[in-house]
């Protein structure tokens, strides 16, 4: 297995925990030279089970506040590792294990 077929899932909920083991994240993408996917469910009536995408509906406010916050991350870690956005809506726990079983992280 090479390098660079790493995959570095990370669960964000804006908090400073969060951005600590984000923080950790990009170092260890760094190293790898992995992918770092980046993710965060916010918690609604509506489940979306797959990635919303960059036209969030007006109705959706936190998805839509998710939608930026993620992509002002990526703005600052892209440069040093190929990093993917996830915005999906639904269970948190549910939501993780969901991508984790898409992505297979490792």
């Amino acid at each position: 297995m090479s390098a660079s077929t790493f995959k570095i899932l990370v669960g964000l909920d804006f908090s400073d925990a969060s951005a600590g083991a984000m923080y950790h994240a990009v170092t260890l993408a760094e190293r790898l030279r992995a992918e770092l996917h980046l993710s965060h469910i916010t918690r609604d009536s509506l489940v979306a089970p797959t990635d919303l995408g960059l036209n969030v509906p007006d109705t959706f406010e936190d998805a839509r506040a998710a939608r930026e916050q993620l992509e002002r991350i990526r703005a600052m870690v892209a440069e040093k590792v190929p990093t993917t956005v996830h915005l999906r809506t639904g269970d948190p726990v549910k939501g993780m294990l969901q991508l984790i079983g898409e992505l297979k992280p490792h």
